[in-house]
């Protein structure tokens, strides 16, 4: 009797050091989110920041990183704005979208605003910095609908979506939010271009979001003296950019989107 509680004891013992063990070797495997939530201050609830880490290279292969801070509050706020719009077009939405979201990029100006000023970058080169950032975050499809809908109406979709190009659904008017696009770090043609128009006017550009309902497609344009193709509207050259693909400079289209005849302004 006396051996088997003994025994018995020792068991209990060892389940009990093996559950400790489990519980901290779980407790090491934990994954941070790739934009993970930093405190400061001491309101745990208002004062968080999200960090998105970006690295890029511009068109000489210069190399440049960043990290891209937004106020956790601020994402929110984005996103109840949007999802609450009135707005009766997709215009109309940028619109509502661009008054939410631009004063709450200001860690986000300064800090592209020390690459600027640290490598003492002219007018153009400090947008293509800025473009060339955006071009080298993974592209995905953003969708009102289902993302099988998407896939379904289209199928060159389809294909990218069976690669493993990303696709959320049931986003409101089918487009992040510059706060959205910088913490979910991927996203579509219109919520690059937003987020770009966004930065650049932050910074006095004369620039233009220029989209096209037959190519389906959102793209940059920016009254700068350049050459290349542009968008003539009230008087102004604005020279289209590429956003969704590295490589691309001012004034560059793409053969299967050249005709710039079936692009408009859809936010100046």
């Amino acid at each position: 009797m006396k051996n088997f509680l003994y025994i018995t004891s020792w068991i209990f013992l060892f389940l009990v050091i093996l559950s400790i063990a489990e519980f901290n070797l779980r407790h090491d495997r934990v994954v941070e989110d790739s934009n993970p939530l930093v405190e400061i201050g001491s309101n745990l609830d208002t004062n968080k920041i999200i960090n998105t880490y970006v690295n890029w290279r511009d068109l000489r292969n210069f190399y440049y990183s960043a990290n891209l801070k937004i106020l956790y509050d601020d994402y929110l706020k984005s996103l109840r704005n949007r999802d609450r719009s009135s707005a009766s077009s997709i215009e109309w939405l940028y619109v509502d979208i661009f008054k939410s979201d631009y004063y709450d990029l200001d860690k986000v100006y300064q800090d592209l605003d020390f690459i600027r000023k640290d490598r003492s970058l002219s007018r153009k080169k400090f947008a293509e910095i800025v473009v060339a950032m955006v071009q080298h975050i993974p592209y995905s499809y953003v969708t009102g609908g289902t993302c099988r809908s998407l896939a379904l109406s289209d199928n060159s979709i389809s294909y990218d979506i069976s690669r493993g190009v990303k696709c959320e659904g049931g986003i409101t008017g089918g487009i992040y939010t510059p706060l959205e696009f910088i913490k979910k770090k991927k996203g579509d043609c219109d919520s690059r271009t937003l987020l770009i128009f966004t930065i650049l006017r932050h910074f006095g550009y004369d620039v233009v979001i220029l989209n096209s309902n037959l190519y389906a497609h959102s793209i940059i344009g920016l009254n700068i003296p350049y050459t290349g193709r542009y968008k003539y509207y009230k008087g102004k050259r604005y020279y289209t950019w590429e956003t969704t693909s590295t490589g691309y400079d001012l004034g560059v289209l793409p053969s299967s989107t050249s005709d710039i005849d079936y692009w408009y302004v859809g936010l100046l």
